[in-house]
């Protein structure tokens, strides 16, 4: 893959880490100047200071749980979402090694409002005993079949949208764009190649409602699905 656009966007499935050396060589390939994370500066710090502490009360309230349960899917995804994520993590290792800037780029507004709230909402052994109710399969399925289904999106925005896609771009959702657009376009503006690493849907590209993707107005633009084997071009 050849080094073209100004902008590039690089779409994940958030918290599958195991896409991490594949995102990293996609950096090596791409070589960046700068690298936006779909994360917030709050974030950044309140996970710092209290990732340790997540982690204790949850292997405190799994090992309430029954044996057979604490292999649940979504236990496995509960303790990968009080971690750091992985795009952050990638961004920072690659932007040391090449002495460029990771810049996190989102909006602090929600983090504020939820995170604070994770240890006894999210680690609570009532939600944990909630998580082990439902339909349980192996993470590699889990993660193989929301490869598929983001691929399918984003090459047929329309068929999301027909299909009830719509309720998920609330005036949350609208307001935090909005934030990522002008701090992308901003970054733009100094760095090219700029890469903008975040969540898939970031990328749908809709006339309405508008996302980060439809929304850049950047003259050369590209649009890749990071997954666990390679990137992929939309």
């Amino acid at each position: 893959m050849k080094q073209t656009a100004n902008v590039i966007l690089a779409g994940t499935v958030h918290l599958d880490q195991e896409a991490s050396s594949v995102l990293y060589s996609f950096l090596e390939v791409v070589s960046p100047a700068c690298i936006a994370v779909e994360i917030s500066p709050f974030s950044i710090r309140y996970r710092s200071r209290n990732e340790r502490i997540w982690l204790r009360h949850f292997i405190q309230a799994a090992g309430c749980l029954p044996v057979a349960s604490r292999r649940h899917v979504k236990l496995e995804l509960l303790k990968r979402q009080i971690t750091m994520p992985f795009e952050w993590s990638v961004a920072k290792e690659y932007s040391s090694r090449h002495g460029i800037d990771s810049i996190p780029v989102d909006s602090s507004r929600l983090s504020r409002k939820e995170l604070p709230n994770w240890q006894k909402e999210l680690l609570s052994l009532e939600n944990m005993l909630f998580l082990v109710s439902l339909e349980n399969q192996s993470s590699m399925v889990y993660f193989s079949n929301h490869y598929k289904r983001a691929l399918h999106i984003l090459r047929n925005p329309k068929n999301f949208l027909e299909s009830g896609g719509q309720l998920v771009f609330d005036e949350n959702w609208c307001k935090r764009e909005e934030v990522l657009v002008r701090r992308v376009a901003n970054l733009a503006g100094r760095f090219s190649p700029l890469v903008y690493i975040g969540g898939w849907m970031h990328l749908i590209k809709l006339s309405e409602p508008l996302t980060l993707a439809s929304m850049l107005k950047i003259d050369w633009m590209e649009r890749y699905l990071v997954t666990r084997r390679k990137a992929v071009k939309i």
